[in-house]
C-alpha cells in the first residue's frame, strides 16, 4: 500500500497522470487537515498506466488504537485512469490496505464533475445522493452564458450595471479583511454552524498553499465594497468556493453581478466549467435556487462510506453507545456512526 505524505513527489507524479481539481492537492489537503485535526494524506495505487488517488484526512479515535479517514472539504475525489476492472481490484486493495494500517473506516465526498463510476463505488460500499450542484459551461459563447440567466438575475445584475458597479480581481489580496467581514456576517445571516466560521489563518494558508490556483474576486457598489468571493481554478475547471455578501448591501444582489462576471473571466482564461456548488448541505434550498439562477447543468453529489474493519467498527459504535445512553443512529444518516455528537 501507497498511503503518501504531502511532500512526498509521488503524488504530484500520481496527479500528472490524472485529470483532477485543487481539491487533490497536497496544499489543500494539508490545509484541510490543520482545520481539522488530522493527518494529510493521498493513497496511491498503481497498476502498470492505470492509477487510483484518493485524499484523505486521516484522524485518530479518542479512546482507541485505530484510526479513521475522511476526504478534505469539498470535492476530492477518488480519481481514476483505467478500465473498470482495475477500480474494482483498486477499490478491495483501498479498504484492505486501510485496515491493514489500522484505519477502521472511510467517508469520501465524490467529485461531481471527476472521478470513479458510482456503480462500482456501490458495490464496494454505501454510496449516498445528497442533492443537485450547479455548473455553467463556459464551453457557451459569453452572450449565451448572458442568455441563460434566469429573468430576475439578468435584470439585477443589468441594473447594478447601470449603477456603475464592477466587479475586480484582488491579485494580491489587499481586501482579505472585507471578504472575511462579508463572509461572517452572511454565514450569521444564514444561521451556519460554527465549523463554517473560519480563522484569518485558514484563508491565509489557502493563498500560501495554492498560490496561483486561488482567486479573491470584490464586487463594488457605489465605489465600496457589497460582496467578495473566494474561487479555485485548475484544470480547466473554476470552482466557487467560499463567499459573502455585506449586510447593508444584501438588497444590491452584488453577488449575482461577481458570480456571472467570474464566469467571463474563466471562459476568457480558457476554462471549460465553472462549478458553483449546491445548496448549504446539499439541500434544494434557496441557495441552491440562488445558484440554479446562472445554469440549467445539474450534477449530483454523493459521498461514499465504507467500512475497513466491521468488528472494530461495532466496537466503536457500542462504545460510543454506553457514553451517550442511547442507541446509535442505524439509518446510515451518519458516519460514522461512532463521531454522531451527543
Amino acid at each position: 500500500m501507497t498511503l503518501l505524505a504531502p511532500d512526498d513527489p509521488r503524488w504530484t507524479t500520481a496527479l500528472a497522470r490524472l485529470e483532477h481539481d485543487v481539491y487533490h492537492l497536497p496544499g489543500y489537503v494539508s490545509v484541510c487537515a490543520e482545520e481539522e485535526g488530522g493527518e494529510p494524506r493521498a493513497y496511491l495505487y498503481e497498476d502498470g498506466a492505470n492509477v487510483f488517488l484518493c485524499p484523505l484526512i486521516v484522524r485518530a479515535i479518542q479512546d482507541s488504537r485505530w484510526h479513521d479517514a475522511a476526504s478534505p472539504y469539498g470535492y476530492p475525489g477518488p480519481l481514476c485512469s483505467g478500465p473498470h476492472e482495475f477500480l474494482e481490484s483498486a477499490l478491495a486493495r483501498f479498504l484492505s490496505e486501510l485496515r491493514d494500517v489500522g484505519i477502521v473506516s472511510v467517508f469520501v465526498r465524490c467529485h461531481t464533475l471527476l472521478g470513479a463510476p458510482s456503480d462500482i463505488l456501490a458495490r464496494h460500499g454505501v454510496l449516498v445522493d445528497h442533492g443537485s450542484t450547479v455548473s455553467v459551461d463556459l464551453a457557451l459563447p459569453a452572450e449565451a452564458l448572458e442568455q441563460q440567466l434566469r429573468d430576475n438575475h439578468r435584470r439585477d445584475i443589468e441594473k447594478l450595471v447601470r449603477r456603475g458597479a464592477w466587479v475586480d480581481r484582488d491579485g494580491d489580496w489587499r481586501h482579505l479583511p472585507e471578504f472575511m467581514l462579508a463572509y461572517r456576517q452572511t454565514m450569521r445571516r444564514v444561521g451556519a454552524t460554527s465549523g463554517y466560521f473560519f480563522a484569518e489563518r485558514y484563508f491565509q494558508r489557502l493563498h500560501d498553499a495554492l498560490g496561483p490556483h486561488v482567486h479573491l474576486f470584490t464586487a463594488r457598489v457605489m465605489g465600496r465594497i457589497a460582496a467578495a468571493g473566494l474561487f479555485f481554478e485548475l484544470c480547466g475547471i473554476v470552482q466557487y468556493h467560499l463567499g459573502g455578501t455585506f449586510d447593508e448591501h444584501v438588497d444590491a444582489n452584488a453577488m449575482k453581478l461577481l458570480l456571472h462576471e467570474v464566469s467571463l473571466w474563466a471562459r476568457a482564461r480558457g476554462a471549460r466549467v465553472h462549478h458553483l456548488g449546491g445548496g448549504v448541505g446539499a439541500q434544494d434550498d434557496a441557495l441552491l435556487h440562488f445558484k440554479s439562477g446562472f445554469s440549467p447543468r445539474r450534477h449530483a453529489f454523493r459521498t461514499w462510506r465504507a467500512i475497513c474493519a466491521p468488528e472494530p467498527y461495532q466496537d466503536l459504535v457500542r462504545a460510543w453507545e454506553v457514553r451517550a445512553g442511547r442507541a446509535a443512529d442505524s439509518s446510515g444518516r451518519f458516519f460514522p456512526a461512532y463521531r454522531a455528537l451527543g
